[in-house]
């Protein structure tokens, strides 16, 4: 098994910070509290370094808002995680952009969903391409939604997981503390 050599340098170093910050900031800039992060962007990455950097830095993370709301169809009831933009949202972007990479890598050919440069989109054409040219062999389509998938997420196993997938142990002590900063069941939705 071939295993991820991003090391903790990588995901700490300043420029990497940094481009979490503005990444992290997207479709936000309205908000006064990212607004401020973004005017200091250098003494706000040097905070979130201190943070990566300290022995403690789990004290730091944590689950942010939890709040329940009514998916607009009106069917659906979900609990949503709004991570506290200073420090957890810049740190798992500092994070993602070095370990995402490898894991986009390992999805299944056919997974469209939250999958950067893929979407409902391209696979309704994917679909339509597949009934085009072989309409006989093409006799069905599954589309299925996971009750409660992100609820039912066993941390343990995904953190093993990434033990298993990234070598630096320094790295895979920091998805650690960002999978156990969630306090309730599951994987939080909306981090």
């Amino acid at each position: 098994m071939k295993r991820i050599k991003v090391k903790f340098e990588q995901i700490a170093d300043i420029e990497n910070i940094k481009s979490a910050i503005v990444n992290a900031a997207r479709n936000k800039k309205h908000r006064r509290s990212i607004t401020k992060c973004l005017n200091d962007i250098d003494g706000t990455a040097i905070k979130i370094q201190r943070i990566l950097l300290s022995p403690d830095r789990s004290k730091y993370l944590s689950t942010g808002t939890v709040k329940v709301i009514n998916e607009g169809t009106g069917r659906k009831v979900r609990t949503i995680c709004r991570p506290n933009f200073f420090p957890d949202q810049i740190i798992h972007w500092a994070v993602m952009q070095k370990l995402a990479p490898y894991f986009v890598k390992m999805y299944y050919t056919h997974s469209y969903a939250s999958v950067p440069g893929k979407g409902v989109h391209k696979a309704l054409r994917k679909m339509n391409s597949a009934f085009r040219r072989d309409m006989k062999g093409t006799k069905y389509c599954l589309q299925f939604d996971i009750r409660h998938a992100y609820d039912s997420v066993n941390k343990e196993l995904i953190v093993a997981c990434v033990r298993r997938k990234v070598k630096d142990p320094r790295v895979t002590d920091l998805k650690s503390d960002i999978v156990y900063s969630y306090v309730l069941s599951g994987l939080p939705k909306g981090f």
